[in-house]
Formats: C-alpha cells, sequence, structure tokens
C-alpha cells in the first residue's frame, strides 16, 4: 500500500515509519491516523521487520490533532461522534499490541495525539530539545488516543493528571527523570545513532522471549484498554458539542487566547 501523510522504509530488520507533513509540523490528520495504524499493522505482519521505529520528518515528531480539520468539520455542518474518536485511540492500540518492539524517536514537539503514539510505543528516545505536552485541554478537550491511560500507566495517576490539567511541556531532561522516556541523546545527531543502535540490538536479540515479555504486560497490564477506550471516546464527545471547544478551535486559528464559560 502506497502512504500520503507518512513514509516506510525497511532496512537492516528495522522499519522506520516518520511521520511527513512537515510543512505543519507533522499535524495528524484523519488520513494520517489510518497511515500508521495500517503501517504498523504491515509491518506486524512482514517476518523481515523484527523492530519498528516511529519518527517524524524535520526538526519535530509532531505538533499534533491537525485543529483546521476539525473546524472543517464543524463548519461544515458535521460532528464527531464516539465511533470516529476511536480511530485514533485505536490506531495508538496497533502500536501497543505490535507483537515487534517499538520506539519513538522523539525529535523536537510531541503533542497531544502525537504524544500518545510515543507513549504507546515501547520504549522513547530523546533529546534535550525534545518536549512532550498533554495538549488537549487548552482545546477544552478530555483527551483522546489513550492519553490519559498510557501516561498514567509510565508515571502514575498523580502526575499524569496534573499533565494533562496543565499541558505544561515536559523537556526531554524531565522526561527521563520521571520515567516518561527511556533514554536522553545530547542532540538530534546522537538520537538517531543511538536510536538505531539500540533497534539493531533489539532487532539481533531473541525474538520470542522479547515477544513473551511485551505479551506479559499487554495481558496484565493493559488489559483493560479496550473498555477504556470506550469511556475516553464518550467523554470526548460530549467535550467536542461544548461551547468551550468551539471557542478553542476559534481561538487556535486566529491566534488569541481562549475564553472559557464553562459551557
Amino acid at each position: 500500500m502506497g502512504y500520503t501523510e507518512l513514509e516506510l522504509a525497511i532496512q537492516d530488520h528495522i522499519a522506520t515509519i516518520t511521520l511527513n507533513r512537515p510543512a505543519v509540523m507533522n499535524a495528524l490528520n484523519n488520513i494520517a491516523y489510518a497511515e500508521v495504524h495500517k503501517a504498523v499493522e504491515e509491518c506486524a505482519q512482514n517476518q523481515d521487520v523484527h523492530v519498528i521505529v516511529i519518527t517524524g520528518h524535520g526538526k519535530h515528531f509532531s505538533a499534533g490533532g491537525d485543529i483546521k480539520e476539525f473546524d472543517q468539520v464543524f463548519n461544515g455542518g458535521g460532528s464527531v461522534g464516539a465511533a470516529h474518536i476511536t480511530k485514533s485511540a485505536n490506531m495508538a492500540a496497533a502500536i501497543k499490541q505490535c507483537t515487534k518492539p517499538t520506539i519513538a524517536m522523539v525529535n523536537g514537539l510531541c503533542v497531544g495525539a502525537a504524544c500518545c503514539i510515543a507513549l504507546a510505543c515501547d520504549y522513547r528516545f530523546v533529546t534535550p530539545r525534545s518536549k512532550f505536552i498533554m495538549a488537549f485541554i487548552n482545546m477544552a478537550l478530555s483527551g483522546d488516543t489513550g492519553a490519559l491511560y498510557y501516561l498514567m500507566k509510565l508515571v502514575g495517576a498523580g502526575r499524569a493528571q496534573y499533565m494533562m490539567a496543565t499541558a505544561e511541556p515536559v523537556s526531554g531532561e524531565e522526561s527521563v527523570q520521571i520515567g516518561l522516556a527511556n533514554k536522553l541523546c545530547k542532540d538530534d545527531e546522537t538520537l538517531i545513532k543511538e536510536t538505531y543502535s539500540f533497534a539493531q540490538h533489539l532487532a539481533n536479540g531473541p525474538s520470542v522471549a522479547l515477544q513473551k515479555q511485551k505479551q506479559l504486560l499487554l495481558d496484565y497490564w493493559y488489559k483493560d484498554l479496550p473498555q477504556y477506550t470506550w469511556t475516553e471516546a464518550g467523554y470526548m464527545e460530549e467535550c467536542f458539542k461544548t461551547k468551550d471547544f468551539l471557542e478553542a478551535v476559534n481561538a487556535f486559528l486566529n491566534k488569541r487566547s481562549p475564553h472559557f464559560t464553562g459551557t
């Protein structure tokens, strides 16, 4: 299958999925969600692929969900239902449930739904320039793509709730300190070198044992993910219907601060 919003390359048993919309900081539209999901499934079924690396083209991993797409939907008289919202969550779940090890190579900003892509991966490599931002609350949204779920599993409920409620950026250094990321690399060049060195280590490793380790985590640590996904989508659907969300979209597009009224 061909891809329009990402690039898929395979070399030395390592597949690289690169988000490829640099003009909009690799913002994720509906096509991108579907293509990431498809690419992960394609790699999972390809016996030549032992490890998957996910990254973004250019200076940033991704700015998160494409707000302009939201505006087009609502100005066109459309709405976003729970079934539609679960598409991004299913994409992240495909990454988490993939039998192959997955590594997020986080170059620069990693925001919202893109942050969830990184969190769904098994490992995260970062630089001092990397920034994780759970920006959903800035759009008057409770969060989708498994945001709070994956975050809580990595950093605990208290810190996860704080990150979701404040949307404060977490730097590359801090992300390693709190267990959000695994490896801090000194710069972008080192990030690439160390990520692929680790990927090759995994690719050359005992694949059955690695898969069984991952399956244990899925069976006992992430087993309630499907139930969470539907609850999350229902709450997001309610948020999409609020005046605060429409205000957030208009404020974003007009480059001003939003004025929320709690309605």
